[in-house]
């Protein structure tokens, strides 16, 4: 799909992919435009094989995500969500059970951030220690407020980029934060 998306009240249950450099095991978004996501769930979904990205979603040029769910989804990296570039704003998002291949980027990676990127009222889970990490950020400015992280080998990890945080609870994680988070 490329262009402009609406994505409302929708289940993306049991999809997958097995490509060596596959996306979006649920759904992949190409294009330009920010898609929008409102009250959706992701899950069970697979992006299986070597490089492939987006177990649930995969958003080639930003996303905002408001009320949606990602559970149990798989992929190399982003288990859960990935977001290649563009524009970030995710409200209230619940990604649990998610996992990858690599356990480098676990529920929610976001490659690179144009502007500015937000993660607000979110929670960030595994039920047991999950290998990899819960968010990982590989570039761009983003602001974590209000968010649980908890059971991952790493709650977050900044590659690259601005991050900032306020208000989180990082909980149970073996390393909270990998690289420099401000706090504020």
């Amino acid at each position: 799909i490329n262009g402009g998306l609406l994505i409302s009240n929708t289940q993306f249950l049991d999809n997958g992919i097995n490509k060596l450099n596959g996306t979006g095991g649920g759904v992949y978004i190409g294009g330009t435009t920010v898609v929008t996501v409102v009250n959706s769930l992701f899950a069970r979904n697979q992006c299986l094989g070597g490089a492939c990205t987006g177990g649930g979603l995969y958003a080639a040029y930003g996303v905002a995500l408001t009320n949606t769910q990602f559970v149990s989804n798989t992929a190399a990296r982003g288990g859960g969500l990935y977001i290649h570039q563009g524009a970030v704003r995710l409200v209230n998002p619940v990604l649990t059970s998610n996992s990858t291949v690599s356990n480098t980027s676990g529920s929610l990676h976001i490659n690179t951030v144009s502007g500015s990127g937000v993660l607000v009222h979110g929670t960030v889970a595994s039920p047991t220690l999950g290998a990899g990490t819960a968010i990982y950020i590989g570039n761009g400015t983003v602001d974590i407020r209000n968010t649980i992280v908890a059971s991952y080998t790493v709650g977050l990890w900044r590659q690259g980029g601005t991050v900032s945080q306020a208000y989180d609870l990082f909980y149970g994680n073996a390393t909270a934060i990998s690289g420099t988070v401000t706090d504020g």
